[in-house]
């Protein structure tokens, strides 16, 4: 099974930290869909990463996609609830995340080109505060998200607020009046423990060192 993947995204480390947790073995192409040379085009209509291909040469991509397909292909160790309720109880939390991590990017973009609208950027930090909160609330008092067992809600927390880390960092961007880890302490204890795991440390984002693709 072959990953292709761009660091330092985090669509692709959500798959990648699925895979690994599962115990599938793949390999990563490192690849920058922008270069003229990419081969992403040559697998998914959008050119957009990441993209799995399987052993029989199977095709999909988007990363919400991915986890899904690789949950109905490689049910153990299940990374979702067994019961519908718990289901969708991770899916809210998953949404809640990436929107997050949506609004953190329209906050840096709207910045990057002054004047920015001041409106506009309150309202995304609005989201991101309020979502945060929503993720504090489901975590505190808890080990992971949902049904004390790790799961793709977790995967997609963590991996989408320490993606908001990082563009704070790199962009030196106010995305939050407050910055969330000092607004949410559980929420921040929570993420730091999860990043923790082997499948988070092995999948933790890295510049690209080459202009081809990269396998490791």
């Amino acid at each position: 099974m072959r990953l292709i993947n761009a660091p330092p995204s985090p669509f692709g480390r959500k798959v990648a930290i699925a895979l690994r947790e599962k115990n599938i073995p793949f390999e990563t192409i490192w690849e920058q869909p922008w270069n003229e040379a990419t081969i992403v085009g040559n697998y998914n209509p959008l050119a957009q990463l990441p993209i799995l291909i399987a052993d029989d040469g199977e095709v999909g991509y988007e990363s919400n996609y991915l986890l899904e397909w690789i949950e109905r292909r490689y049910p153990e160790p299940p990374l979702l609830p067994a019961d519908d309720d718990g289901i969708l109880k991770a899916k809210q939390l998953m949404l809640l995340s990436d929107g997050i991590m949506d609004s953190a990017a329209m906050v840096i973009r709207e910045l990057s080109r002054p004047p920015s609208n001041e409106a506009w950027v309150a309202r995304f930090r609005r989201k991101i505060t309020r979502a945060s909160e929503a993720l504090n609330d489901a975590v505190a008092g808890h080990e992971f998200a949902v049904r004390d067992r790790f799961s793709q809600a977790d995967i997609a927390i963590v991996v989408n607020l320490k993606m908001v880390d990082a563009l704070t960092e790199w962009y030196d961007a106010a995305i939050e009046i407050e910055r969330w880890r000092t607004r949410l302490p559980d929420l921040a204890a929570y993420v730091t423990r999860i990043d923790e795991r082997p499948a988070f440390v092995a999948t933790r984002p890295r510049p690209m060192p080459h202009e081809a693709p990269v396998y490791s």
